[in-house]
């Protein structure tokens, strides 16, 4: 899904679904990153953020951790 689509989400279920979406995507990513302290990739970084629009700031960051 795009960032501009995320972005038009309009349904807090949606948003939801969105979200665990996205938390699994960070799993690989953290068991495989080199260096330890790397940053997220941006594209992934950037749809997270998209989803506090629709869903609280607090909800996005515990969910993704």
């Amino acid at each position: 899904m795009t960032l501009e689509a995320m972005m038009k989400m309009d349904t807090p279920l949606h948003a939801e679904h969105q979200l665990d979406q996205r938390a699994g995507q960070f799993e690989p990513w953290r068991q495989n990153r080199s260096p330890p302290h790397e940053h997220s990739p941006d594209p992934l970084w950037d749809q997270v953020v998209a989803l506090t629009a629709p869903l609280s700031a607090s909800r996005v960051a515990q969910h993704v951790r």
